[in-house]
This record gives C-alpha cells, sequence and structure tokens, in this order.
C-alpha cells in the first residue's frame, strides 16, 4: 500500500491531520458511550421537594366513612406513588395530611395542614407508616390508637412534600427524674 504521509508531502500531512481527527472523535464517542466516571453530578437525582405549582395541582382529599371493627395495626395505603427521592428513617420531612377519626368522613384542600418535622419527633404510625414513600406521593394510613397520640384510631391522608436527607434515627433522650 502507498500512503501519502510517507512521501512527506503536503498531501501526506493532510493525510495524518485527517487521521488524527478520525481517531480523536471515534475516542470521543466510545468514552461518551461508556457513561460517567462515577461522578454521580452528572446524573439526574431524584427530586427531594415538590415545586410550590406542582403542590397546588394535588388533587382535594377524601376520606370516606369505613365500617367494620376498627383494626388494630397500622394499615398503609399508596393512593399516588410519588417520582421523587424516597424518604428514609432518619429524614426530616415536609408533609401536607388531613386526618378524620376512624368511622368518619373528610374532604379537605392540600395545603392547608403543612408540617415539618425531624425524625423520631411525631407519633409511631407516621414514622412506622411513611418511611419508603416517595416524595409526590400520597398514602393513608390508618392508625391504632397505641401507635398514635389521640386515643382514637385515626386515618390519615398524608402528601409527602419534600425531605432533608438526616444521619440516621434521632435518638431519643429520656428526662432526667
Amino acid at each position: 500500500m502507498n500512503f501519502p504521509e510517507r512521501h512527506g508531502g503536503p498531501e501526506g500531512r493532510l493525510a495524518a491531520k485527517r487521521l488524527a481527527i478520525v481517531a480523536a472523535l471515534l475516542a470521543a464517542a466510545a468514552l461518551g458511550a461508556c457513561g460517567t466516571s462515577g461522578d454521580s453530578t452528572t446524573a439526574e437525582q431524584p427530586k427531594l421537594e415538590m415545586s410550590s405549582a406542582e403542590i397546588a395541582k394535588l388533587p382535594q382529599v377524601k376520606i370516606g366513612v369505613r365500617h367494620g371493627p376498627t383494626p388494630d395495626k397500622l394499615v398503609i395505603h399508596d393512593l399516588r406513588n410519588g417520582s421523587g427521592a424516597v424518604m428514609k428513617r432518619g429524614d426530616t420531612m415536609l408533609i401536607d395530611w388531613a386526618e378524620v377519626p376512624y368511622g368518619k368522613a373528610l374532604e379537605s384542600r392540600p395545603g392547608e395542614r403543612q408540617l415539618k418535622f425531624a425524625w423520631g419527633k411525631y407519633i409511631e404510625g407516621w414514622e412506622d407508616g411513611i418511611p419508603g414513600m416517595r416524595v409526590g406521593g400520597r398514602r393513608e394510613l390508618i392508625v391504632p390508637p397505641r401507635l398514635g397520640d389521640t386515643g382514637l384510631t385515626m386515618v390519615y391522608v398524608i402528601d409527602l412534600l419534600g425531605i432533608e436527607r438526616g444521619e440516621g434515627p434521632t435518638p431519643v433522650v429520656e428526662e432526667e427524674k
């Protein structure tokens, strides 16, 4: 084979430049197909909070009358799956919620009752029933009296609006007697 660069003239230098450009383009394409090298900042991360526009579009909360005996264990129903980050034990969460005693009905507009609380600072039924939700999700919890704070079996509908990552469960500090 007769390569122009062996002849040393302008034709040879031009062919060498073309070959170098093609090699560089092929290398760049190969690296791009491999993905990132462990740099998670370029990958899309799940959202940690809903925007105010998304919150404003949440549908009305409707809790229907429950019939029959009250459950003696926590009951969890996902009413809408979120698409954001997953809430974990130890996270601080921002929620919107509605509540009604078991056997009663309620209609409520989202945004009326927002609460931000740290892990370990609220009722046991919520702390057992909220982890695993995704930001943007809506979950119904039926909380028996032993896991609540009202002395009644309560039905809660909770919208997870946002989370702040925590270090883990908040330790319980007992008061000195």
